[in-house]
């Protein structure tokens, strides 16, 4: 489907890959018979370090701070060149067909442009020809360091989880410096939160110390923890805030939830959200709706800003669901007992699955042990803890989303 993408995009890689493609040797007949080799003239000589400055600059994005859009393009180009030059990528000449983007010098640019755009498959592939190629040279600890740390986000989010732990494994029989954010992306929560809590004499080993407790649902240290939190930093203060609101709830404790809650920016996600289910809690309905639909609105405008890629706009869908559930919640809460058993029904079925009337299994949420907390409390703040509006007692069940 390509009538509504400008020709000069779809021929864009083409043309520049003819354009920067380097003469080829052409054969020459002689006069006396004989052949001779000649190099043509390279008509794009003098710029070749300009265009090459140029496209660093880009992806570099320090400076320019270039939309997501323009970064997934270029990214597309190197790409592109990668699988006309292959021929090029010889071990005697890696990086030879990235010429255009520095070569094997701009590798680790290509993967933080990749990361930053969320294209980790991508950030992956150069990521994993740095690690070949520059480790090797032994030349600092820290570029090992960074290399390492990349990779292990990149294995993560790629859901390679068994790659990550090998990378983590690596480094450790290596020397390279394990940090603890390490283990927090590979869900090691025990370990991160004892390397946290070795620093915790600064807000970002705080911070993460705090997001170890709420993974292992230790609650009421969390709640404690966000009075120790003290620091000037906004942004950091409130993610704080969001922990303890969190802590807060699963605790019951609502008068620490509102006190909490009402430091959320309320054109936030977090700080619609946490009120209207604090409306909620309350049996104010209407104003709970009206929380409702501003949290929604962030949701419009942060969907807006980012493009189709399922994994990437995995989260923002995900709040989509929490803001329909808590309005299931609302109607449940105030609907005949006939409504709140089909309401119940929908929910048990959504959450762990059920099967068509082809017979084909359905499956519910996916089997995220965060995803399963959030959703189960949003639901007990139904009046009844009706047995039906939670995962029916399915000891199975309960032991797959534990190993998940």
């Amino acid at each position: 489907r390509l009538y509504n993408v400008p020709v000069n995009l779809i021929i864009f890689n083409c043309s520049f890959y003819a354009m920067w493609a380097e003469p080829k040797p052409v054969r020459e007949l002689q006069m006396d018979g004989s052949e001779s080799t000649r190099i043509p003239e390279d008509p794009i000589k003098p710029y070749r370090d300009h265009i090459t400055k140029g496209l660093l600059k880009i992806i570099d994005g320090k400076n320019t701070d270039p939309p997501r859009g323009i970064l997934s393009f270029f990214l597309d180009l190197a790409h592109f060149l990668e699988l006309s030059d292959i021929d090029k990528e010889r071990l005697d000449q890696p990086g030879g067909s990235l010429k255009a983007f520095g070569g094997l010098n701009g590798i680790g640019k290509l993967a933080d442009c990749a990361e930053r755009t969320d294209a980790y498959a991508k950030a992956l592939h150069y990521r994993e020809m740095e690690f070949l190629y520059k480790i090797s040279e032994k030349d600092n600890r820290e570029k090992e360091r960074k290399i390492a740390e990349s990779l292990i986000k990149s294995f993560q989010k790629l859901g390679e989880q068994e790659a990550a732990e090998g990378v983590l494994e690596f480094a450790k029989s290596n020397d390279i410096t394990v940090n603890a954010e390490w283990f927090e992306k590979l869900n090691r929560w025990e370990e991160a939160k004892k390397r946290y809590a070795d620093g915790n004499d600064n807000p970002y080993d705080q911070l993460g110390y705090m997001r170890c407790l709420e993974a292992l649902g230790e609650w009421d240290e969390l709640c404690a923890k966000v009075y120790e939190f003290d620091e000037e930093i906004e942004d950091q203060k409130i993610e704080s805030v969001k922990l303890g609101t969190t802590a807060a709830w699963h605790l019951g404790n609502w008068d620490e939830f509102q006190r909490l809650h009402s430091i959320i920016p309320v054109n936030s996600f977090d700080g619609a959200f946490y009120r209207a289910v604090h409306s909620v809690q309350h049996s104010r309905y209407d104003e709970a709706r009206k929380w409702t639909m501003e949290a929604r609105k962030d949701l419009e405008t942060s969907l807006t800003m980012q493009d189709k890629n399922y994994s990437r706009v995995y989260g923002t869908v995900f709040n989509a669901q929490l803001c329909s559930e808590l309005e299931e919640v609302i109607e449940h809460r105030t609907a005949n007992r006939q409504r709140q058993i089909a309401i119940q029904e929908m929910w048990e079925s959504r959450l762990c699955g059920t099967s068509s009337d082809d017979g084909q299994r359905v499956d519910g949420v996916q089997l995220v042990i965060e995803e399963w907390q959030k959703i189960l409390l949003l639901r007990s703040l139904v009046k009844e803890r009706n047995t039906a509006a939670f995962p029916r007692d399915d000891t199975e069940e309960h032991f797959n989303i534990r190993d998940g």
